[in-house]
């Protein structure tokens, strides 16, 4: 199979390459690098089977070419991260529409009809639901507020998708992907679990974010991505949409509690009031917990690593490269 994964120098994209190449699968990446890394993807980067075009996916002229190639498409090319969009919420839109919009107007030019796997966010549902299922209505708290532009655009790829697959019958899954963490994830944007890492192996203050109550479920990007690819696997998920992340809930407070203990660091856990950190532009979100009962229910997963052993993966490998 060739599978093209768009972002695919980012945290979730480089994971997804490396087990696709395992499969024996051929894999293109495309990526700008605005906040993928090469070092995420050189360990594969001399594979036989990989390609990687350091391009722009909303200019690119040569992205018709390679789309003619491809069988199935993970589409993650995105402006991320909370930091990076509160700042760049033009660019935000713009990147994250345009860049899906041109994605699906080169496929209708072209007549293909690969499978598009579209990563949207769990930041479509807002501040409103303890278990949040895929039926939900979709809210956003204020469009007054820069981090608005990350779900909207998310939103807008949602509908940009489905349509197409209605109208031009170009297979869509729309994956609404909740907090993940493991290997690859950067802290300088914001992203809790490594910045807490870091700060504990320096036995630096672990800075939460408001009181720490708000709740977070965190899944292993390894188990994320079975998922990912078990859905893709099903032709009668096209045109629906799945929460996909893991159920098993953690307050931020607790999070940086069980990171402390895990690497055994003598750092101060320190609250740091959100308009410090994000000015007024930050939404707040009590809850983020996904029911994940309608993905599960079709591809039957059981999940392989817990949130302490992924954490003592994490660190494990982060003190060796300090």
């Amino acid at each position: 199979m060739r599978i093209l994964i768009t972002g695919g120098a980012g945290f979730i994209g480089s994971n997804l390459a490396n087990y696709h190449l395992k499969k024996n699968d051929e894999v293109i990446v495309i990526d700008d690098l605005s906040t993928g890394t090469k070092s995420n993807i050189a360990a594969f980067e001399n594979h036989k089977n990989f390609t990687f075009h350091h391009q722009d996916l909303t200019i690119w002229q040569s992205l018709g070419d390679v789309l003619e190639k491809v069988d199935r498409i993970y589409h993650l090319a995105a402006m991320v991260g909370m930091f990076n969009v509160i700042e760049h919420p033009i660019k935000t839109l713009k990147v994250n529409i345009n860049a899906t919009m041109r994605l699906y107007d080169l496929l209708i030019a072209k007549k293909l009809s690969p499978t598009v796997i579209f990563a949207s966010t769990s930041e479509v549902y807002g501040n409103q639901y303890q278990e949040i299922a895929e039926a939900c209505a979709l809210f956003t708290e204020s469009t007054e507020k820069t981090q608005a532009s990350y779900a909207v655009s998310k939103m807008a790829g949602e509908v940009i998708g489905l349509s197409y697959y209605e109208s031009s019958q170009i297979p869509c899954i729309v994956l609404r992907i909740f907090n993940t963490i493991g290997m690859n994830q950067s802290p300088a944007y914001g992203m809790v679990v490594p910045r807490f890492i870091n700060q504990a192996l320096k036995n630096q203050d672990i800075t939460v974010f408001g009181d720490g109550q708000q709740k977070r479920s965190f899944c292993d990007v390894r188990d994320l991505i079975r998922l990912m690819v078990g859905i893709a696997d099903i032709p009668a998920a096209a045109g629906k949409i799945f929460n996909c992340g893991q159920k098993q809930a953690i307050s931020i407070m607790n999070l940086a509690h069980l990171i402390k203990e895990i690497a055994g660091s003598t750092s101060k856990i320190v609250c740091v009031p959100f308009e410090e950190v994000y000015s007024n532009e930050y939404i707040y979100i009590e809850n983020r917990v996904p029911n994940l009962e309608k993905i599960l229910n079709l591809i039957n997963y059981s999940y392989e690593w817990t949130l302490e052993k992924t954490l003592k993966d994490l660190i494990d490998h982060a003190r060796k490269t300090l």
